[in-house]
């Protein structure tokens, strides 16, 4: 394996983060300044939970593409059958999931890291179909930013009106206002 694909335990893997840093991201955040957006989730991939949700996301990008060129062009074995690229999705983002829990259960994980992380979850409950986890994913994400925010109340922080950051350096104003 290449230099190129270390942090990937094999070329799907990296085939998958691929197309979703290339394609799915900019896709699935067309209302949101892409390069800042494109940043800060690349970045957050770093992070082997992160990095494995990132990898899920493009597999069912890849499905998805499947199905809709399924008709027009012939099969060509086990990569153009969608089961198989749903399949890794599916373990891809059970990897993601139980190294997201296992980083919050050990204290591992920041506000920052949580919200992206919750961004990562919408996403692909979103893309999967599951529009009722996606929206309590969001309404979690909404409570962690508003009791983050009231814990500045009694400070000589000022926490902003509206979605924005009352510390931009801990959190920034544009994962804020991802979630308004």
């Amino acid at each position: 394996m290449g230099l190129r694909t270390q942090p990937f335990e094999n070329e799907d893997e990296f085939q998958y983060f691929t197309l979703f840093r290339d394609k799915t991201a900019l896709e699935i955040s067309p209302y949101f300044k892409t390069q800042t957006w494109r940043k800060l989730v690349l970045q957050a991939a770093s992070l082997p939970s992160i990095r494995h949700a990132a990898i899920a996301i493009g597999a069912l990008d890849k499905v998805s593409t499947l199905l809709l060129q399924r008709s027009s062009l012939p099969a060509d074995g086990e990569k153009s059958d969608p089961d198989f690229h749903h399949h890794f999705a599916v373990q891809q983002y059970s990897r993601a999931i139980n190294r997201m829990k296992g980083d919050a259960t050990a204290g591992n994980q920041d506000l920052r890291t949580t919200l992206i992380t919750s961004l990562v979850i919408i996403w692909f409950e979103s893309y999967h179909g599951n529009r009722k986890l996606a929206q309590a994913q969001i309404q979690n994400a909404l409570r962690m930013i508003r009791a983050w925010k009231e814990s500045f109340r009694d400070s000589e922080v000022e926490a902003p009106l509206g979605f924005s950051s009352p510390q931009p350096g801990v959190v920034e104003h544009d994962l804020v206002r991802i979630f308004g």
